[in-house]
């Protein structure tokens, strides 16, 4: 999967046939793989723990349908950042090399599949999310509530662990090299079970990244239609001697950018809310997994099916970005969202008044 360890995808050919207790002797330094692993673990950790934090102090503004989504890959991302990176900089400490043990490994790779996979449907259940509601607005306003997007949740999280739990556990009893009688390193053997390994890649990561990316410029030429029928229809209602009135594009516009309304039948009578721009974190969403999470998914399924090609330069040259998603997606979130920039900045501001002057 894309979210790899950077360690691993930096450490050389003669490092990578160090056998366990060769690793141990191995002198730590610090390096680039080790630095990022600790920055991004760091910033992650502060920013989707914070804003998980924050949802929670003020949930009777924060928590509505949409934020559910948001906070859903807020917890992926948390459990992904705790389970991996603290393991990930040891690693980069002893230049990509094992040296934990096999508990340890097994915690990791759990950490990295599970999460992992987790936090990348949940960016495609966002995507999802918008298309419902430029594309079908009364469907998505009548019918799409805060219990709807908890179950929609919970689903994923059962869907996620149901198919890929026992593949790690099947690896770990009966496939997986014990690191203390191989080289020194932390994987999954895939080719034991190739199939099943493809299906949670392409299921649980490459098709949710496909469909992310995908969506976006659906989702905008749909936004785009329904402003221009909206604009169109207000102007003959006027040209009439009318007033204008809420119409289909009305309410996809509405759903745009209102996502956090409650699932209610709009009434004639519309009740001001500040803008929640939606798309627009949709778009920074999109943009920054082409730049982290697809250019490595893209080298790691070659690498399945390629498995005699090194493909040591090709990870590290995109292998770089990969870990910083997690990391970025609380800052989106913040920048993107009104009520949660609002509630953020209101945080700060208590706990840092300015003085009289």
């Amino acid at each position: 999967m894309a979210n790899i360890s950077l360690s691993a995808a930096t450490k050389n050919n003669t490092t990578s046939s160090f056998t366990y207790e060769a690793a141990r002797n191995v002198s730590i330094s610090w390096s680039v793989a080790p630095v990022i692993s600790l920055v991004t673990l760091t910033v992650g950790v502060t920013g989707n723990g914070g804003l998980i934090v924050l949802f929670i102090h003020d949930r009777a503004t924060l928590i509505t349908p949409f934020n559910v989504y948001v906070l859903n890959l807020m917890v992926a991302n948390l459990l992904h950042l705790i389970n991996v990176y603290p393991l990930d900089v040891i690693v980069g400490l002893y230049s990509g090399t094992w040296v934990l043990g096999r508990s340890a490994c097994a915690f990791f790779l759990y950490g990295v599949w599970l999460p992992g996979c987790a936090s990348s449907v949940a960016h495609s259940l966002i995507a999802v999310n918008r298309i419902w509601a430029v594309i079908f607005p009364h469907s998505y306003r009548t019918q799409h509530g805060m219990r709807a997007a908890v179950m929609v949740c919970l689903s994923m999280w059962a869907i996620i662990y149901s198919v890929t739990l026992p593949w790690l556990v099947l690896d770990q009893v009966l496939y997986r090299i014990p690191v203390e009688n191989g080289p020194a390193e932390c994987s999954v053997n895939q080719s034991a079970q190739f199939a099943y390994s493809m299906v949670i890649e392409f299921t649980l990561f490459n098709f949710p990244l496909i469909a992310t990316v995908l969506a976006l410029p659906v989702i905008l030429y749909a936004t785009w239609r329904n402003r221009r029928l909206n604009a169109r229809r207000v102007g003959n209602t006027i040209s009439r001697g009318g007033h204008p009135l809420r119409t289909l594009a009305q309410s996809a516009t509405d759903a745009e950018h209102e996502p956090n309304s409650s699932a209610v039948v709009p009434s004639v009578k519309r009740i001001a809310r500040p803008k929640s721009n939606a798309t627009l974190l949709l778009v920074l969403l999109t943009v920054s997994l082409m730049v982290t999470y697809v250019p490595t998914s893209a080298i790691y399924t070659a690498a399945a099916f390629l498995p005699d090609y090194d493909w040591t330069e090709a990870y590290l040259e995109t292998a770089v970005t990969a870990p910083f998603q997690p990391a970025i997606d609380p800052i989106l979130f913040a920048l993107a969202l009104t009520n949660v920039r609002t509630a953020l900045v209101n945080v700060l501001t208590r706990s840092h008044p300015r003085g009289r002057t």
